[in-house]
């Protein structure tokens, strides 16, 4: 675990990404906890104005060795220590900041924890420079990201990234639904954040899908073997799913269920270009179309909506779909340009 990032957590300092990024690590090894209780202390301890503590780090002598380098990087990048000081003093509560993250370096390093290059690693500690790959309602979109991982995004979805994973895990956000094709890597397992959810994969086939009127997170497996478990960390639960299992993380009350999925192709024929619905209700079979086609649906009968549907889409023409809706639940359709409604027929 990087020293600086740390050190910003400690002080608050730090973005919603990099703060689950520490916990992460702090959840996954009691000697992590251990380590990151011992830090905490070390940082209490260090804001007091001792005596003792002064004469560990000498600060005016310790302050000048170090504000120089600070100066010299901060020409080429933002410092995240700003230097304001005079000729005649330190400005005490900047400096109050810094030898607290001193003693996390020094103190850890003594006690063999960290690294030994990030006690010379510059302080300047930049966000990762992320990414956004989006597509937009009636269209779908394929990716291959840079761990030769492929992504097919789904319309009105979007995927953030870093424009580099890091060395240990890959990791990325979800909004929308996409299906992944995750390239093998024990030693670097890839996290999807989606909705409330946080899913874990090694290298493996699966659907996830995110929309906020979902109500909560779906998680379908073609190949290989899924954890899914709630961002929340008092939620302990997890699932394991592996090849033909589905998984659901509802937002409302942080359950998880699992069941068997016996047809894949009802979660994800949206890859291959056409719908396919067993006994789903209209309301959810038009939401799906206003992906599929970017149009807008609606009922003139809201009874029509809770109708449930058993078809396959499969036309490219959107009125030949229309013309399957209509045959199978004896209801008209009107298409009027971007817009679909349904009525009961006289």
């Amino acid at each position: 675990m990087n020293t600086k990032l740390i050190a910003r957590y400690l002080a608050d300092n730090c973005s919603e990404v990099e703060k689950e990024i520490v916990e992460q690590w702090v959840e996954g090894d009691p000697e992590n906890q251990k380590l990151m209780e011992e830090l905490e202390k070390i940082w209490k301890v260090s804001s007091k104005q001792d005596q003792h503590f002064d004469e560990m780090f000498n600060p005016k002598e310790d302050w000048e060795h170090f504000k120089n380098r600070i100066k010299r990087e901060s020409e080429k990048n933002k410092s995240v220590f700003p230097l304001n000081y005079s000729n005649t003093g330190i400005n005490r509560a900047r400096f109050s900041q810094f030898r607290r993250v001193a003693a996390i370096i020094v103190i850890a390093a003594l006690l063999g924890i960290l690294a030994y290059q990030d006690l010379y690693t510059e302080p300047k500690v930049a966000d990762p420079v992320l990414r956004e790959i989006s597509i937009e309602k009636g269209h779908r979109g394929n990716v291959t990201l840079s761990d030769g991982t492929q992504v097919q995004l789904n319309g009105d979805s979007k995927i953030i990234l870093p424009k580099v994973f890091e060395a240990d895990k890959r990791e990325i956000t979800l909004k929308g639904e996409a299906f992944f094709d995750v390239t093998h890597n024990p030693d670097r397992p890839f996290l999807i954040h989606a909705g409330e959810a946080i899913i874990r994969v090694v290298g493996t086939k699966l659907d996830v899908r995110s929309y906020p009127e979902d109500g909560g997170v779906r998680v379908v497996v073609k190949k290989g073997r899924v954890e899914l478990k709630s961002r929340k960390d008092f939620v302990k639960d997890m699932a394991v799913l592996t090849a033909g299992e589905m998984g659901e993380l509802y937002s409302k009350n942080n359950q998880i269920k699992e069941k068997t999925v016996d047809d894949l192709d009802l979660f994800i024929s949206w890859t291959k270009g056409y719908l396919k619905f067993k006994n789903t209700p209209m309301s959810e079979v038009a939401r799906q179309l206003e992906r599929k086609y970017n149009i807008k649906v609606e009922f003139r009968d809201s009874s029509l909506e809770k109708m449930r549907l058993t078809a396959e889409l499969k036309s490219r023409i959107i009125q030949r779909n229309m013309d399957v809706i209509s045959t199978s639940l004896d209801m008209g359709y009107k298409i009027d340009q971007q817009e679909i409604t349904f009525f009961k027929k006289k």
